[in-house]
């Protein structure tokens, strides 16, 4: 890119490649990594342009984890983080989101019962890009995740990443799980639901 000396302050030419980094800036900054941690990241761009980032954050050890969402309308700063607690605070929330054509938005995260070693996936909705969040759904999974002890014949998984996606008026949502059956090779699952 590149701006002649006479044009206003704003006016560049030119044209970033796709696929090219031209710049970056931080949207959280830690400068201390050793007592707290950001994981997870998803980001989508919205319907107005906005890009609406989510992402993890706790104090290193402590399973404090929340998940922080933070907006960027195109030509101005990120927001301050809006912060969603979730009834059970662990390492693997795994964040995303999801506009839907009504312009609201889904947060999905996985919340886990270490009682029973059940995960079930939670969801949040907001109708003001972020702002505010309510629970729309606390199981969307019909039927809990175990994460019974790893071993040989065991049902368990761990719980990673989920992705959602609207089309024609359904939900898909695909998560990734790590099989604990230590008696297989394939341990790498992908489980769809609509």
């Amino acid at each position: 890119l590149w701006k002649n000396n006479a044009d206003a302050g704003t006016l560049y030419r030119g044209w970033d490649t796709p696929g090219s980094v031209s710049g970056f800036e931080f949207i959280e900054f830690i400068d201390d990594g050793v007592s707290t941690e950001l994981n997870h990241p998803h980001a989508i761009t919205l319907q107005d342009g906005t890009v609406m980032a989510v992402y993890t954050k706790a104090d290193t050890g402590v399973a404090d984890d929340t998940i922080r969402v933070r907006t960027m309308t195109p030509g101005s700063a990120w927001s301050v983080a809006v912060t969603v607690t979730p009834s059970s605070q662990h390492p693997n929330l795994y964040p995303n989101v999801l506009q839907l054509p009504d312009a609201s938005i889904l947060l999905f995260a996985w919340v886990v019962d270490s009682l029973t070693l059940e995960a079930q996936i939670r969801v949040w909705r907001s109708t003001d890009t972020g702002a505010t969040w309510a629970v729309s759904s606390s199981f969307a999974l019909d039927t809990v995740v175990s994460q019974a002890a790893s071993g040989a014949g065991s049902l368990g998984f761990d719980i990673k990443r989920i992705r959602t996606a609207f089309n024609n008026g359904q939900i898909s949502m695909v998560v990734e799980l790590n099989s604990r059956n230590s008696s297989v090779t394939d341990t790498e699952v992908l489980r769809q639901y609509a």
